[in-house]
């Protein structure tokens, strides 16, 4: 979970959150470009499969760069939201991996009862 965080301080070193918004826009276009790809590729079973990855991909994304930046806007100038934004920022992360692999079981399971 805090790949970016890492990444960021060799991507923009001594600008944490650039750095961060550096590697999650590389990182977001990388996987964007495969999913696009993919979608273009795929029967239509698939492509709503993929519409569901791509929502997911978008709120974590959103809670991984989005609610960070706002976190790291105001952590000096509010300093009372600092708590309830890394909660908002953690558990938008938590919930979107949660559902990226609830549609991953979901897809394996389909994939395996039509092998079967």
């Amino acid at each position: 979970m805090e790949l970016h965080e890492h990444a960021a301080r060799w991507v923009a070193p001594g600008q944490q959150d650039v750095g961060e918004l550096i590697f999650m826009l590389f990182v977001g276009g990388v996987i964007g470009a495969s999913l696009f790809a993919t979608y273009l590729n795929a029967r239509p079973r698939e492509r709503t499969q993929l519409v569901a990855i791509c929502f997911l991909m978008g709120v974590f994304g959103l809670a991984a760069v989005g609610v960070d930046a706002l976190h790291a806007y105001l952590r000096t100038r509010i300093p009372i939201l600092n708590e309830p934004l890394v909660l908002v920022e953690d558990g938008g992360e938590l919930l979107a991996i949660t559902g990226l692999f609830a549609v991953a079981i979901a897809c394996l399971s389909e994939a395996v009862r039509h092998r079967w």
